[in-house]
């Protein structure tokens, strides 16, 4: 009888090793599957969703680009033909110009929201940049009441992507001003921080009331 309940207690632990085993496997099986199944239909909705971009993003570049042609050559007419323009406008036209050409080169770069982004390095002066569109912004920050503070202490070149670095630069000054409703200022600082090149942009800001500071909380969260 001991004998047989022994064989009995190791027969029982033995199945019920076997039984926790299989069941482990079948556990990884059941996961990994889940996991593949997963994986397949992440790549399958990022694939309709680079189709509806790239059918997007050909109907844009096709409404847009011709009132863009139709801008620039219109700048360009005017930057030959108006001899009674000053050299103050001539230069305002010139970077109106180029900030055709930068928005050109975004929606013919549309491409990159579906695949990596390959920055185009070249010889950029970052001063000339900051300069450019504060030239373009300034008439702005004037009828809004905007002072303008810049103090460059880095004249040199980097190199970078040109139209990138003047995406950047824009969409900081641009979201300053908006910042300030009423009035304000805006301090623009770029120096040499050991090997790092800064570029500071502060603005004075608004107040914003408990309820308003709640929507924007929970929209970053909707958004998150």
């Amino acid at each position: 009888m001991d004998q047989l309940r022994n064989e009995f207690i190791i027969f029982s632990i033995i199945i019920a090793g076997l039984g926790i085993f299989f069941s482990w496997l079948l556990y990884r099986y059941q996961n990994a599957h889940v996991i593949h199944v997963r994986r397949f239909e992440r790549r399958l909705a990022a694939e309709k969703e680079d189709a509806a971009l790239g059918r997007a993003s050909s109907n844009i570049t096709h409404e847009i680009r011709n009132p863009l042609n139709a801008i620039s050559m219109g700048l360009q007419r005017l930057q030959i033909e108006a001899d009674e323009i000053d050299n103050e406008h001539h230069v305002l036209i010139s970077n109106m110009l180029k900030a055709v050409q930068r928005t050109n080169s975004i929606i013919t770069g549309l491409h990159r929201y579906k695949s990596p982004l390959v920055p185009r390095r070249q010889k950029v002066s970052p001063d000339s940049v900051v300069d450019h569109i504060l030239t373009l912004y300034r008439p702005s920050c004037t009828h809004s009441s905007i002072a303008i503070d810049y103090t460059p202490e880095f004249h040199q070149t980097i190199t970078a992507d040109f139209d990138l670095i003047e995406e950047v630069v824009e969409n900081l000054i641009k979201n300053a001003i908006e910042a300030q409703p009423t009035g304000g200022d805006i301090k623009i600082r770029l120096f040499k921080q050991g090997a790092d090149l800064v570029l500071s942009i502060e603005n004075s800001g608004f107040d914003l009331s408990e309820d308003e500071a709640s929507d924007i909380w929970v929209h970053s969260l909707l958004v998150a």
